[in-house]
């Protein structure tokens, strides 16, 4: 089988797959959800970065150290409530898919989110929402929102026949309203007794951190460029799994800043964007300042048109222009060495060589988005070196591509100047 032919076969298995899980109407309202997030956990981190260089030595500490109470709580609007927020989000793009009122989609998913939390928890004190489990904020609206999709199924001659028809509607709705929060109750105290006291819950924990671990980062990233490499959008197509853990660890790393520790978790969604993906998923910039460097007009033209958006780390103008997808040249860098860079870069935030991703950033250039998210200026000595090893790592490859290039140039030369003779024989 040529290589051609490999590619084509894994295009073949991969795409019906990916095309499931865009049009999976759950998985979809998870990622319109958390994308509907990013500025909640900007504003989220604003008040985070505040309070801490508010404990550091610094000639403007003491001005922030008479705020602190204010980041505190501040950071509790945002982040502490960050279930709720998704809760909201989350029940609004899945009632649209279902075509469900959405006001009270909306309304009955955060009361329940709010409910089911508070159950779990064995409190009924609501300052235990702090950094409620986000997948409570996930999972309660889109259970919420199928519910009231399949009670609107039932005709309106089964709906409260003795109810004048101008109260009907809302009588309907306050008796599943009721009827299902009582049952969402009894869930979550069977889940707390059963699941959660008996310490059944250490293994969820345990399996969600290990989404932090070298192997799933690589086969996270692995995966991303796959889909990347036979043209399809590796990120849209991951981020309904992956965002809601890696903002969980955010939400974590969050906690233990604003009780004066020191984060710990590294995959976040800013690792995921401007580490693992730095200049643009597969650290295509590399291969933009490799092809304006080229010997090729082309290849420059292609090089300088995609340069500006990697430092944005957007990676479409090189990964369709030059191209890499579908381009056997590049296999290799992108799609292996992609994500072993990305587990070395995993390691030197565990080792403390530099602080993890724990501040919430985006649409920033390189490397100011790396600098933030970490508040390290020793990201900058990672951003450097990691851009260095990107372009080593794809320089051979470019420079065969390069030379089939010319070699395809050169031959439609010749081509054409035989067309030019307009010889007839």
């Amino acid at each position: 089988m040529s290589y051609a032919d490999k590619i084509s076969t894994l295009q073949r298995r991969l795409t019906p797959f990916s095309q499931k899980i865009e049009k999976q109407r759950l998985l979809s309202s998870i990622k319109k959800g958390m994308m509907d997030l990013t500025i909640v956990l900007l504003v989220g981190s604003i008040f985070a970065m505040l309070l801490f260089l508010s404990r550091l030595n610094w000639f403007g500490a003491a001005f922030l150290s008479q705020w602190q109470d204010l980041w505190q709580f501040l950071i509790f609007s945002t982040y502490g409530m960050l279930a709720i927020y998704l809760g909201v989000s989350v029940s609004y793009h899945h009632s649209k898919h279902l075509n469900t009122p959405f006001f009270y989609s909306i309304f009955l998913s955060v009361v329940a989110v709010v409910v089911s939390h508070l159950v779990l928890s064995g409190s009924v004190n609501m300052a235990d929402l702090k950094f409620a489990n986000l997948l409570i904020g996930l999972a309660v609206p889109l259970l919420t929102v199928e519910v009231i999709h399949q009670a609107g199924k039932k005709k309106e001659s089964t709906r409260l026949k003795g109810i004048p028809l101008g109260s009907r509607k809302t009588a309907y709705q306050l008796v599943i309203s009721s009827t299902y929060l009582i049952l969402i109750s009894l869930l979550f105290y069977a889940c707390r007794l059963y699941v959660v006291e008996s310490g059944l819950i250490q293994w969820g924990w345990r399996l969600i951190a290990g989404f932090d671990t070298p192997v799933m980062i690589f086969l996270i990233v692995l995966l991303e460029m796959l889909f990347w490499f036979i043209g399809l959008n590796g990120y849209s197509i991951l981020a309904a799994l992956v965002l809601p853990i890696a903002t969980n660890n955010l939400v974590l790393n969050t906690n233990l800043l604003a009780a004066g520790k020191e984060a710990t978790h590294i995959f976040t969604p800013n690792f995921w964007d401007f580490f693992a993906g730095m200049s643009g998923s597969g650290l295509v910039g590399a291969l933009a300042v490799l092809a304006i460097f080229s010997k090729v007009d082309s290849l420059r033209t292609k090089g300088k048109v995609a340069i500006i958006p990697s430092i944005f780390h957007i990676s479409e103008p090189i990964l369709y222009g030059l191209p890499i997808a579908y381009n056997p040249y590049f296999f290799i860098p992108f799609v292996i060495g992609t994500p072993l860079l990305a587990v070395c870069q995993w390691f030197v935030f565990k080792w403390g060589w530099v602080n993890v991703p724990a501040y919430h950033v985006a649409d920033l250039p390189l490397p100011l988005a790396q600098v933030l998210a970490t508040l390290d200026w020793r990201a900058l000595l990672l951003v450097g070196v990691v851009f260095g090893a990107s372009i080593l790592m794809y320089y051979p490859f470019f420079k065969l591509y390069e030379k089939e290039v010319i070699a395809t140039e050169l031959a439609a030369e010749k081509d054409q100047r035989f067309d030019d003779l307009d010889l007839d024989f």
